[in-house]
């Protein structure tokens, strides 16, 4: 789930409030850690695109 760029290095990328439900909820299915669930989403996304 790579956001935009953003304006500052080191700057926090911007995800909607459904994006971050959708982490925190696989997260707890998959009892897996912050980083990995991101990565886990965000393979999801690449898959359905």
């Amino acid at each position: 789930m790579a956001g935009t760029p953003t304006e500052h290095a080191g700057g926090q990328a911007p995800y909607s409030d459904a994006a971050i439900v959708l982490v925190l909820m696989l997260r707890l299915v998959f009892h897996l850690a912050l980083r990995q669930a991101e990565g886990f989403a965000a393979s999801l996304l690449r898959l359905l695109a």
